[in-house]
């Protein structure tokens, strides 16, 4: 027989979690299973209870019940326990038939929407790449993959501090100028950011100097003055403002 036609064996699964009085079962996974799959429980001190799906909720739990016609009707298994061992499984059997017209009814998405369903679903019936919390998965391995001109708009939003404005967030390195003229601060790792430093200055420093100090923090912790100096002479300060977001904005040499 065609296998189009038969449901492929399942092998025992153990319950995570013990049973519940509506027939609720836990497992590793459910992945496979279909309502109205006839399924087998056992367990080390209950007799094996021969049953039949009547949801599956997620990927981790479904409901069964009595083997019936009654896509509600529901069972006590609060003696099917983890302790007990308890597991289910199901043999290679004959599908559902489904109607014709119950399958068109099934694949029709209602009003507002009013048309027939053609976007992806997982094995749980959850749409794919139609919400955030179910994007479209990709995985590249051993290949390449080569992207001709692309125009897009971009939004970046870089982290000033640790932890801010999310739990978890890492400080970013903010650098400003060309490959000629560049100005970099990477912030201190250090909650009171007490220090900052400074990676390079190259022509915005074009005088000879032998010291340069930061003279001045604001409240945030950001530098706000910096001094040049050689022998003990001053030669140049640096001054630098932010924005009302306390993003660095601008620097000043006099």
């Amino acid at each position: 027989m065609a296998i189009e036609r038969l449901w492929e064996e399942i092998p025992a699964r153990a319950f995570t979690a013990n049973g519940t009085e509506s027939g609720l079962v836990t497992l590793e996974s459910t992945i496979q299973f279909r309502v109205n799959q006839k399924v087998k429980l056992t367990s080390n001190t209950q007799p094996p209870l021969n049953l039949i799906v009547k949801r599956v909720k997620s990927s981790t739990q479904m409901i069964l019940g009595p083997i019936d016609k009654n896509i509600l009707s529901r069972i006590d298994l609060t003696s099917y326990t983890v302790a007990a061992m308890a597991m289910v499984a199901a043999a290679e059997q004959n599908k559902t038939s489904i109607p014709e017209k119950d399958q068109l009814q099934m694949t029709l998405e209602r009003e507002p929407i009013n048309a027939r369903r053609v976007y992806q679903v997982d094995d749980f019936g959850n749409a794919i790449g139609t919400t955030k919390e179910n994007p479209i998965h990709a995985q590249l391995s051993d290949g390449s993959i080569e992207i001709g001109t692309v125009n897009a708009e971009l939004e970046v939003q870089l982290s000033r501090k640790n932890d801010d404005p999310d739990a978890g967030d890492i400080h970013d390195s903010v650098r400003l100028g060309n490959q000629d003229s560049e100005l970099t601060f990477t912030k201190n790792d250090t909650e009171d950011k007490q220090a900052a430093d400074i990676v390079a200055l190259n022509e915005l420093i074009d005088i000879p100097h032998d010291d340069i100090e930061v003279m001045q923090y604001n409240a945030a912790g950001d530098i706000e003055i910096v001094e040049i100096r050689e022998n003990g002479q001053l030669k140049r300060t640096l001054t630098l403002t932010y924005n009302a977001a306390g993003d660095f904005q601008r620097v000043q040499r006099t």
